[in-house]
């Protein structure tokens, strides 16, 4: 049974140790964040449907490291909260990040994560919209900077159903990932962003691991002509990356840019259409270069009832071994990006967007 304690910033507790917060503003937000980084409990942050504008240059942040006391206790962050009875967080609409917008104003980056020790931190159902960094400038992340349990390999981030528009920055407007063990960047609408050098980031080493499903990376532009302003994944070390049923398309220069050093890693590609690439996948099966066909209406990215891509995605492994081998070690996620069951047809669609009127015609095999 739940025992709600109501303080300054909309915490309340439940009797197995954790922390649950509610922010309704701006401000219990930021507070949220701050108090979570050092109560030493697990946190959950339920955040109101509503626009939550950054009160600062770093927007705002979970700071596990700056503080004296601050924990490595696991973190969930998620919108689309509506009130119920007397709870002004009581329970959630459904899977729409469209009704949870978390604004940079475009004046500060909108959030940015840094952790430590085996955190497992979990960022769902957010539209994280108009962070700005200097151009001119060497910081990364306007619209999410995740440093993973800086310094050491234990962390954990899973970034799910978010959108990501107009943020802007001289390195990966959108997302910049590092540090950590393991990544699941999932059902995530990235659309309108600008920055020299990519979009979305996961740079990785030794034994960190990045999956990338169902994600829509679209047409996101470059200052200055840069070679690419998608998806970038960079291994070293062994580290290994796996993208699956994404859509890259129509961004600048590359839609996809893989990178390895000298002493590289491993990268998995299945079910992806990509209009673009940089280098090379060790293994892959089903990619396409099929150009997407948007249902009509303005930024709409909802996939047309007509598209190649409904249907042409890769299911999941139905029965896996133990230990699950990397390339087997996945899932979908419930809903896409508008909170409609992920799979509607025989096969999962390629890309956020689930489309809810499937071909007539999908023999369904891989």
């Amino acid at each position: 049974m739940l025992r709600w304690i109501w303080a300054a910033s909309l915490a309340f507790a439940t009797n197995a140790g954790a922390a649950e917060f509610c922010a309704t503003n701006s401000a219990e937000l930021a507070q949220a964040m701050t108090d979570a980084s050092v109560n030493g409990q697990p946190d959950v942050i339920r955040v109101a449907q509503g626009t939550y504008v950054t009160p600062g240059a770093n927007g705002f942040v979970y700071d596990s490291l700056a503080p004296v006391g601050g924990d490595s206790q696991d973190i969930t962050i998620v919108g689309g909260f509506v009130p119920f009875f007397n709870n002004p967080c009581g329970t959630n609409a459904g899977s729409r990040p469209w009704d949870t917008l978390v604004d940079g104003d475009r004046t500060s980056r909108v959030m940015r994560i840094t952790s430590r020790g085996d955190t497992k931190i979990t960022i769902r159902n957010l539209w994280l919209a108009n962070g700005f960094l200097d151009p001119n400038g060497f910081e990364r992340g306007a619209g999410l900077r995740a440093d993973v349990s800086f310094g050491t390999d234990q962390g954990h981030l899973r970034v799910e159903n978010c959108i990501f528009t107009g943020n802007s920055a001289r390195f990966e407007s959108a997302v910049s990932v590092r540090g950590g063990e393991s990544y699941r960047f999932s059902g995530n609408l990235v659309v309108a962003n600008e920055a020299l050098a990519h979009a979305v980031a996961f740079v990785t080493q030794g034994t960190q691991e990045t999956y990338a499903i169902n994600n829509t990376i679209f047409g996101n532009s470059s200052l200055g002509g840069s070679s690419n302003a998608g998806l970038y994944l960079a291994t070293s070390g062994g580290a290994k990356a796996f993208a699956a049923n994404n859509l890259l398309w129509g961004n600048d220069g590359d839609d996809l840019d893989l990178f390895s050093e000298a002493i590289g890693g491993e990268y998995y590609g299945y079910n992806n259409s990509i209009e673009s690439q940089s280098g090379v996948f060790d293994v892959e099966s089903g990619n396409l270069s099929t150009a997407p066909e948007f249902a009509p209406g303005l930024l709409n990215f909802d996939l047309a009832p007509t598209s190649a891509l409904i249907d042409a995605g890769r299911m999941p492994p139905a029965f896996v071994i133990i230990p699950t081998p990397f390339a087997s070690n996945w899932s979908l996620t419930d809903f896409d990006v508008l909170g409609r069951n992920r799979v509607q047809g025989q096969r999962v669609d390629i890309g956020a967007f689930e489309a809810a009127a499937d071909r007539l015609f999908s023999d369904g095999f891989e």
